[in-house]
């Protein structure tokens, strides 16, 4: 007897990702507030521009995967790899000429991979019950 792999459902990965999103809009709408309340309105406009930065990254990353994934063209993956690229020569545009504090930039940054974290710890504690 072979061991059978299993995997998730192509609609459970779109939930899964739906609540990735939802993670990190959240997480960016509480980590704002808070930059603003434990130092200033600038720290708080360095994270919202690190977290507005990486969940446009992670969408533009799902919509460049989804479209390997099915029929598509070389020029819509090339777009969409432009795009990352443009991400990131903008972030050091913005971080170059406005001089935004590193720190809290970096925490904004990292507003996907706690989404992910999350998400990841989420799907442990739910496991036993999701797959009976």
């Amino acid at each position: 007897m072979g061991h059978e792999e299993k995997t998730k459902p192509e609609g459970e990965t779109s939930r899964v990702i739906a609540r990735v999103m939802r993670w990190q809009l959240s997480l960016a709408a509480a980590g704002a507030p808070a930059w603003w309340a434990a130092r200033d309105g600038l720290h708080a406009l360095a994270f919202a521009v690190g977290a507005a930065a990486a969940i446009t990254s992670f969408w533009m990353l799902e919509r460049l995967t989804a479209a390997m994934g099915g029929p598509t063209s070389g020029a819509g993956l090339a777009a969409s790899g432009l795009r990352l690229v443009l991400i990131g020569g903008a972030l050091f545009v913005i971080i170059t000429n406005y001089k935004l504090p590193v720190v809290p930039l970096g925490s904004g940054v990292l507003v996907t991979v706690a989404a992910i974290t999350i998400e990841g710890i989420r799907e442990l504690f739910y496991a036993r019950t999701l797959d009976h």
